[in-house]
């Protein structure tokens, strides 16, 4: 018995010992909860005394929000199974708190014993954690938002994209750069060089001839400029169409990124009738200046060889009036005078005859039909052309420009009757219609083939300088002509071009 009691004194003097040797504060209760050892830790912890040996727990005041300290210790005693807790203390610092049965070496339950760890450091950094996981969770739950936003955005904009481009009237096509393959093209890009969609897309650009100046080889400095500027803009080029014509068009190129694919987006419109056009203006403004000069000459021709004679004459038959005069001989002067009259008419009709070639007064007064009867007396007086006017109806008056051009026309065939169809005869016939006014210029001499047309230098030039001329102003001209039955030369006059009928 003796020895019993020695072990355990030895074992309570150990455990003293232990407990006043560690740093973690530490609490030993017995089995009716009083205070039988500690360790220097737990002063602070629970206000123990060393007078406070033997007394119960519950008589002291702990530091800690932990009611069920007690209840915990007495859980322990009874069950035997240890209990872990996370307690703060009043001051904001957390602590582990550990309980479990003590054992003696005979397996006898001693009592309780506790450990308080500060775990604030450990507790705080966990709170900072957590604060930063929610932080972390709530920025990628509006990173999500931005980024599902941001997806919306640009499949909204991608849908627009592709509906603009297939609304957009002008022939478009989406191509990808690295090979020219049609991504893309609208219903416009189509219908101009007349291929199905399943012809064209995923297609390259050179298996359909369809360059659009996008070969780096051919259009090196286009290439250069889509490389520094992305873009290029009214590049007029010649296309083959798929018909075999050779078509002018004026594109404009784009470099695009689309769903990670570098791509060029390529309009273009047809301008080939806008540079005919232009290039047939050059070639009338080029005529017009070789008539201008060529009226010149004529001009130039007749007063230096007729009228300027003419007063030549005149002036020297003057000074000889003037030597008779003084000398007092009438009988030449008789004889001269009549002479000098004569001169002097024929000066005014040249005269009179140039001023009506360079503009006719009734042109500024009269409506077609009436001038060219006119004209008509005057063919017959200088050419002895014998032209037959027919009316079915009083034409509509049309507008000033477009009667004097007509009426230039209506001359200028009529010349050429006198100098190429080998007859003296003619005909002017007006057809008045409900849009518009038809002029008949024909005869019955020995015409010509639409090749002797095309290849006389005379009256081929002459007749496509008059076509281009009529087409400025929206008329037509039509001739009809075989070897020895004749010419007939139609003009179309649209009444749209008019003013208001008189």
């Amino acid at each position: 018995m003796k020895t019993k009691l020695e072990e355990i004194s030895r074992s309570h003097s150990d455990l003293e010992n232990l407990m006043s040797a560690t740093e973690i504060a530490t609490l030993f209760l017995d089995r009716e909860l009083r205070i039988r050892h500690y360790t220097p830790g737990m002063r602070d912890l629970f206000n123990i005394m060393p007078g406070d040996r033997g007394r119960p727990i519950k008589h002291l005041t702990h530091s800690f929000n932990y009611d069920q300290f007690i209840e915990d210790a007495e859980s322990v005693l009874r069950t035997l199974v240890p209990i872990e807790r996370e307690v703060e203390g009043m001051d904001g610092g957390w602590f582990l708190l550990r309980m479990r049965p003590f054992r003696t070496s005979e397996d006898r339950i001693e009592g309780v014993i506790f450990t308080f760890v500060e775990i604030t450091r450990l507790k705080r950094a966990e709170a900072q954690l957590v604060e930063l996981n929610a932080t972390l969770e709530q920025r990628v739950l509006d990173r999500t938002d931005e980024l599902n936003e941001a997806n919306q955005q640009i499949g909204q904009a991608r849908d627009r994209f592709y509906a603009l481009f297939s609304a957009n009237p002008i022939p478009t096509a989406l191509i990808r750069q690295s090979d020219q393959v049609f991504l893309n093209v609208n219903s416009e890009f189509l219908n101009y060089f007349q291929l199905p969609v399943e012809a064209v897309i995923g297609h390259n650009a050179k298996e359909l001839s369809l360059d659009l100046g996008l070969d780096a080889e051919i259009q090196a400095d286009l290439a250069d400029q889509l490389r520094m500027e992305g873009k290029a803009r009214n590049i007029e080029f010649e296309i083959v169409h798929p018909s075999g014509e050779t078509r002018i068009i004026l594109a404009s190129i784009q470099f695009l990124t689309l769903d990670r694919t570098d791509t060029l987006i390529t309009t273009f419109i047809d301008i080939t009738e806008r540079v005919e056009a232009e290039q047939q203006i050059r070639r009338l403004a080029s005529e017009l200046t070789m008539a201008e000069q060529a009226e010149r000459h004529r001009l130039a021709q007749i007063l230096h060889d007729d009228l300027q004679q003419r007063i030549f004459a005149i002036q020297m038959q003057m000074s000889f009036l003037k030597d008779a005069y003084e000398k007092n001989d009438l009988q030449a002067f008789q004889i001269d005078f009549p002479q000098i009259e004569e001169w002097l008419a024929g000066s005014i009709q040249v005269t009179r005859q140039l001023s009506v070639d360079l503009s006719p007064p009734i042109l500024h007064g009269e409506g077609l039909v009436e001038a060219t009867i006119w004209l008509a007396a005057q063919m017959q007086e200088q050419y002895k052309l014998n032209v037959n006017i027919q009316a079915n109806k009083t034409p509509t008056q049309i507008d000033e420009k477009v009667r004097v051009l007509v009426f230039y026309a209506i001359r200028e065939l009529l010349f050429n009757v006198v100098k190429h169809s080998e007859t003296l005869e003619a005909k002017v016939d007006f057809e008045s219609h409900d849009d518009h006014l038809t002029v008949i210029v024909s005869d019955e001499g020995k015409g010509f083939s639409i090749q002797e047309l095309r290849s006389s230098q005379n009256l081929g030039h002459g007749l496509e300088s008059l076509q281009h001329r009529l087409n400025l102003l929206g008329c037509n001209i039509e001739v009809q002509s075989t070897p020895g039955n004749g010419t007939q030369v139609m003009i179309s006059v649209p009444y749209d071009q008019s003013e208001d009928q008189v």
